[in-house]
This record gives structure tokens, sequence and C-alpha cells, in this order.
């Protein structure tokens, strides 16, 4: 492994080296080594941990090979979603991994016992057109959801929306049917997010409400000279959080030089 990662730094380019590498320079023998050892340690504590330690897509036929594995007693998923989140485990065995021996395992993926009972989840959103509506996302995440995983997850743009007639800015929207329960909205362009429930038979009237965008202007002033900060990234801010909500997701002012201050544009509310 040493001598393949020696030859992979000796045939890059200075200008490769430069943007990779640690100091701008190629590592010798002894630091490559020394990474390698500090690497394999941590795949062996993240396994003895029970924590994921290989990641891989399977392959579209035939058999999939995961290389690298420590050896040792290991569980092999195959899941849906985030691994990290509460993924949809569709199958899994457990292996004993012997060093020099290539271990095998089949997963077999089987229908589930019993087909949970879906609802609809449809509604409106109020969205002022003075945000930019090709950058509207709408990301439903399920929040009180009983047997739901990451797969249960799913997002809405602009274009999956109806206009209302009436006054501008309101649309219909329909998910389709889902696990009845509460879920997350956010919307990471808009800086917002809200609960909707389903209710037990599901519901065509939820609400989801953006707030008409306001320009925010944020002065920063050194408390010494009296001149205005504007250093990299100085503001930055998110939406407030819900309770057993999420903090959602940061994002940054930008400096206006007329100004001489930061500004962004939120939704009209706390932030």
């Amino acid at each position: 492994m040493v001598a393949e990662a020696t030859k992979f730094i000796a045939a890059m380019t200075d200008q490769q080296v430069k943007e990779s590498c640690p100091d701008g320079r190629r590592p010798t023998e002894a630091e490559l080594r020394a990474e390698i050892v500090k690497e394999h340690a941590a795949t062996v504590g993240a396994a003895a941990r029970g924590q994921v330690v290989a990641q891989v897509e399977p392959a579209p036929e035939g058999k999939t090979h995961i290389d690298g594995v420590t050896p040792g007693r290991v569980r092999i998923a195959l899941e849906r979603g985030d691994d990290w989140d509460a993924p949809q485990v569709l199958a899994e065995a457990v292996v004993e991994i012997v060093k020099g021996v290539d271990a095998r395992v089949t997963l077999t993926i089987e229908p589930p016992r019993e087909v949970a009972r879906r609802v609809r989840l449809a509604g409106s959103v109020r969205f002022s057109p003075a945000w930019n509506s090709s950058r509207l996302d709408l990301r439903f995440k399920p929040a009180v959801v009983p047997g739901s995983t990451t797969a249960d997850e799913f997002k809405l743009g602009f274009r999956d929306l109806d206009a209302i007639a009436g006054p501008p800015g309101v649309y219909r929207f329909d998910a389709g049917t889902v696990l009845p329960g509460r879920y997350l909205v956010r919307s990471y362009s808009c800086g917002f997010q809200q609960f909707v429930d389903t209710g037990p038979d599901g519901t065509e009237s939820a609400q989801v409400v953006i707030g008409n965008p306001a320009d925010v202007v944020v002065h920063a002033i050194d408390d010494l000279t009296g001149s205005p900060i504007c250093g990299k990234r100085l503001v930055l801010w998110n939406c407030k959080p819900l309770p057993e909500g999420e903090r959602g997701s940061v994002d940054g002012a930008e400096w206006s030089a007329l100004d001489q201050a930061w500004c962004f544009r939120a939704p009209a509310g706390e932030i």
C-alpha cells in the first residue's frame, strides 16, 4: 500500500501537489507510512465502536466487492438513506472477516410483513413573488412519524406547485401519499422552516407560509477605531430553530461597499 501511494504521489504534477498535499509539498515515504498506519487505526477503532467503516454502491449486476475491511465480526447491510440518520434497512447479515481470506455473504431482500398505511398530504404554499421562485426548495423530513426512515424524505420545487386564482403568491402543492405524522418543512434558499401535520387520516389543507423577504442590514463597527469591519464571512445567520426542529443551514451576508455594511435577505420574523 505504501509503494502504491508513493508511485501515485510521484506521478502528480507540481500544481496537483500544491493543491492537494499538506504544505504544498510531496510527502516522504515515512510520512506516507505514518498516515496509512493512522488511517488504519482509525478504521479499527470505528469498527470496534460499531461505526460505519466502508460504504459502496451495489453493483448493477453480479457481485459487489468491498475492499479494505478490518478483520473481525462485521455487520453488512443494504440500506436506503443516509447511514447517520435512520436509513431504511432492506437486508442485513453478520459475517466474520478473516485476514487473507475472501468473505462472501448473500443479502436477501424480502417484502415487509406489513405494508404501512399512508395518507394524503396536500395544501397550500404562501410564497411572495419578491422571492426568487426558481430557487424555491421545500424539503419535507419526518419529525414525528412512526416507522419512518430517511427514505421517507422528499423535496418539492417551484415547478411542483400550481398557482391558485386570487392574490399572487399562493400556490397549491400535492405530495401524494406519505406516512402519517408531523413533518419538518425547510427551505434553504429562503432560510425558513416550519412543521406540518397530516393528522391520522391525511389532509388536503396543510399550510406552508414563508414570510415576505426582508432586507437586513448589519453594521459591524470596530469599538476602538469606529470604522466598519469587513472581514471575510464576518456575519452569519440562520432561521430560528423550532421546538423539536433543527438549526438549519447557516448562510452568510454579503458586504456592501456602498452601504459600508453587511446585507442579506431573510423571511420576515425572528432569525
